[in-house]
């Protein structure tokens, strides 16, 4: 129980190895694996943007990729978080 506290509390603080940490002894492996990912990213504001999507704001998330112009990050972000009717409605082709 105290892991799981620890690892909320570095992912509300954006501190990705302690919250590694803290997932790894829960074996969260998946979230894990996701922090890696995360870690990996070269762009300062897609790694915002993963970390409000994995603390579970997702306005959030697709907010920091339209205002830092990563449109087709966020398209990516609607299609693999499966919310096809947003992304028609935000970016509707006129069809």
């Amino acid at each position: 129980m105290l892991w799981a506290c620890l690892a909320c509390l570095a992912v509300l603080k954006k501190e990705l190895m302690p919250a590694e940490e803290a997932f790894a002894a829960i074996n969260e492996l998946d979230t894990v694996a996701f922090l890696q990912y995360i870690k990996s990213q070269p762009i300062q504001p897609v790694r915002s943007a993963h970390l409000a999507l994995l603390s579970g704001n997702f306005t959030e998330a697709e907010n920091i990729l339209l205002k830092n112009g990563l449109i087709f990050r966020s398209i990516m972000l609607l299609i693999d978080t499966h919310k096809w009717n947003r992304f028609v409605d935000e970016f509707s082709l006129g069809v």
